[in-house]
């Protein structure tokens, strides 16, 4: 069952796009994926490891500043990786996929490097967050849109594999990150990080490119008939409600856990834990999609993700079951974060993907960035700097809350599906 985004974009963007597509699903597609792959190692993996950044800042280097704020430097990052999703579209548009994601590898080599030879919150969070996480954004933003579409019978799959790569990068470089900041510190961590993180970049991409002319069809930096569709308003509704609260289980369980008597290596493998759980997610969210439908499964995440926060940590609150819900946040967030991806690519026009996806992470940033705040007032106001129980219960409002609009797209593509209705959406 197809049911596309707006019928009548549709049979526009058919009349506009005259060059001949090359077929989905091929062996350039998989070569693609395996480039998209590392990709999202390199950039979702770093990025996902400033968790060991934030508790060596604070116990080693930035002693005197609040938790919350230092958290503004992973926030930044990630907002910025989203928020700039919008422009790499665009420019993917204009100079191709490839071109676009080698900008990216420079970005985010300068914003690591630079962020070396810092020594406050605010040099860190205009380097470490603002230049790397522009940079991450635009490597991010191309792997999503090549392999969405570069598939279609196996768009889930491949999207589980290369969010997979988020995964294990996580695991992968924060082993790294810990080893370098044990043994010749932050400074040398980000040197040689950042070397690592354009050199495989520049690489890995090299076979990126469009299945289609996207120049063939007029596209805009923002293209708002997205928000024409009810599909696609209540996927953007779900994502921008639940990242209102998504850094609170990435960020602060290694910080929860200390508190409760964790040593520091107990507290700094909660970042590999919830990488371990994101690697293995990845690939079971993606399959399920593919069985199940997209729609299905980023609702059922968004709501596990909550759920998971309530009952472990605010309702039980133990190394051990903060530990399993950081595990278990990490499954389920991978499905928030990448079938998304692929409920936009399956009801959407093809060449539209890139600027449907921009438009959905700029919002997503937006609301990460608005979310922070948030936080930040919740902990330093009602939690006095150290109680995380009200930014978890906010957190885990944020994603059951925004996991019931999925609902609503679900029974509107049941309802105008061209063939047998069905719950596989």
């Amino acid at each position: 069952m197809e049911t596309k985004i707006s019928n009548e974009e549709q049979s526009e963007s058919t009349q506009q796009t005259q060059q001949p597509i090359s077929p989905p699903d091929t062996k350039i597609s998989w070569v693609i994926c395996a480039g998209a792959f590392f990709c999202m190692l390199l950039s979702q993996g770093t990025g996902n490891s400033f968790g060991i950044y934030q508790v060596y800042y604070k116990e080693n280097f930035l002693k005197s500043s609040k938790a919350s704020s230092i958290s503004w430097i992973g926030t930044i990052a990630t907002a910025m990786m989203l928020f700039s999703g919008i422009f790499a579209s665009r420019l993917a548009i204009s100079i191709g996929f490839r071109n676009t994601c080698w900008i990216g590898g420079v970005l985010g080599f300068v914003g690591l490097f630079a962020a070396s030879f810092c020594s406050s919150v605010g040099a860190l969070i205009a380097t470490q967050g603002v230049i790397f996480g522009i940079g991450i954004g635009f490597v991010y933003s191309t792997a999503i849109s090549v392999v969405s579409m570069w598939f279609e019978k196996y768009r889930g799959a491949a999207l589980g594999i290369i969010t997979a790569g988020s995964g294990i990068g996580g695991i992968v470089m924060s082993r790294i990150i810990t080893a370098i900041l044990n043994n010749l510190g932050f400074r040398w961590a980000l040197r040689i990080t950042s070397f690592m993180f354009v050199g495989i970049i520049l690489a890995v991409s090299i076979p990126f490119k469009s299945r289609i002319d996207l120049k063939a069809s007029p596209q805009k930096l923002v293209d708002f008939k997205a928000l024409k569709s009810p599909i696609f308003v209540s996927v953007l509704l779900c994502g921008f409600i639940g990242n209102l609260g998504y850094i609170v289980p990435v960020f602060f369980p290694p910080a929860a856990i200390a508190q409760l008597g964790a040593s520091s290596s107990k507290s700094s493998f909660l970042v590999t834990l919830f990488n371990i759980g994101f690697l293995i997610g990845s690939v079971v969210n993606g399959k399920l999609s593919d069985n199940l439908g997209p729609l299905n499964i980023f609702g059922a995440s968004a709501f596990l993700c909550g759920l998971y926060q309530i009952v472990l940590w605010v309702g039980i609150n133990t190394i051990n079951s903060i530990s399993a819900t950081t595990f278990l946040y990490g499954f389920s967030v991978s499905g928030f974060i990448l079938v998304c991806i692929g409920a936009i690519g399956k009801y959407s026009p093809k060449e539209k993907i890139p600027s449907y996806n921009g438009l959905y992470l700029s919002f997503n940033g937006i609301s990460l960035i608005c979310g922070n705040f948030l936080v930040t007032l919740f902990l330093d106001t009602l939690g006095k700097g150290t109680k995380f129980t009200y930014v978890v219960i906010f957190s885990s409002a944020c994603m059951i809350v925004g996991s019931f609009f999925i609902i609503f797209a679900i029974f509107y593509v049941r309802r105008h599906s061209e063939g047998p209705p069905s719950w596989k959406n």
